[in-house]
This record gives C-alpha cells, sequence and structure tokens, in this order.
C-alpha cells in the first residue's frame, strides 16, 4: 500500500480538510505531515490556538488518519524519504519543492480556509465586546444620575465598576457591581 503524506498546520480544522483527508486515502496509507509550533510561528507569526500534541490528538481521531509526523514549513524531497513517503497530496497553491511524479495536487475547497474562520472569530469577539460596552454605558448613564457621591473612608459599597478597558476587575451580572473599599 502507497504511503500518502498530507502536509498542514491544521491550526484550525474544517470540512476542507476532511475532504482533503478522505481523497488522500483513497491513494493508501494517510500520513499527515503536521507543521509544529515553532514554525507556524516563524511562517505565520503567531502560535497556533492548539499546541502540537493536541492538534495531532485532533487528527488522530479522525477515521482518513494513519499516521501523524511532525514537519517543517515546506517540504523536500529529504523529509518524504525520510517518512518512506510515496506521494505527496496538496492543494492547488503548493509550494512544495517535490518532484511531479511525487506530487497529487488537488483543488481546494472553495469558500474556506483556517484563516477566513480565525477572521470571522476575531469579528464576533469585537463584536460582543462592543455588545457588552454598548450594555455598560446604557447603565452607567442611569448609575450617573443616581449615585451616592457622599462616601465615607474605610467602608465598603458595592458600586457599578462597569466593563472597563485595561487589567481592571470588570463588574458583575447586569449592573457591573463590584465591592469597592474607600
Amino acid at each position: 500500500m502507497k504511503r500518502i503524506m498530507v502536509d498542514m498546520s491544521a491550526t484550525i480544522i474544517h470540512h476542507g480538510h476532511i475532504r482533503l483527508l478522505k481523497r488522500a486515502k483513497e491513494h493508501g496509507k494517510v500520513i499527515v505531515g503536521l507543521t509544529t509550533d515553532d514554525e507556524i510561528l516563524s511562517k505565520k507569526g503567531y502560535m497556533p490556538e492548539l499546541n502540537f500534541e493536541q492538534r495531532k490528538e485532533v487528527l488522530e481521531g479522525i477515521k482518513y488518519v494513519d499516521e501523524v509526523v511532525p514537519t517543517p514549513w515546506l517540504l523536500d524531497e529529504s523529509v518524504l524519504d525520510k517518512y518512506n513517503i510515496d506521494l505527496l497530496v496538496h492543494g492547488h497553491d503548493n509550494s512544495n519543492p517535490i518532484s511531479n511524479d511525487r506530487l497529487l495536487v488537488f483543488p481546494r475547497t472553495k469558500g474556506i480556509s483556517s484563516t477566513q474562520i480565525r477572521q470571522r472569530s476575531h469579528e464576533i469577539y469585537i463584536q460582543k465586546q462592543d455588545n457588552i460596552l454598548d450594555k455598560w454605558n446604557e447603565v452607567k448613564k442611569n448609575v450617573q444620575n443616581s449615585r451616592n457621591k457622599f462616601f465615607r473612608e474605610k467602608e465598603i459599597y458595592f458600586i457599578s465598576v462597569g466593563r472597563n478597558v485595561g487589567y481592571e476587575i470588570y463588574g458583575k451580572k447586569d449592573k457591573f457591581l463590584r465591592p469597592v473599599l474607600v
């Protein structure tokens, strides 16, 4: 049986990855060449959401994957030789310097990428933060008008401290309350 390598970072697994692995499995035993954390950091500029061992465990749980091995970002013939690989399967954007007789290229799944998912997640996070700040601003307007401004030293009060920017502790529940020592 042929040994087929699919190289990937697998920082965020999606259906495009599964389709690629499924197609690779039709050609033999699938060995995923998983990009190491340091390589992802040096090539993409960030540490992956899951570390190498976690990404490896996820991939090993996919029925189309027979083995997962650590690889650099860019594969060459020596990497294929090291793992006794017959064919490298890659999307059409392949930049690995592999001879055509050891390379099988498939089109990428349209409309999906880990980068797109990461961007959407970031946008959702920002939207959620904006919604929390908007809610706090409404509470703050009401609190400002009704606040008792005559505090005494050494007393504890529950104050609406809000959703803060920076390292402050966020207030809790609908009024953003926290105990404060004066």
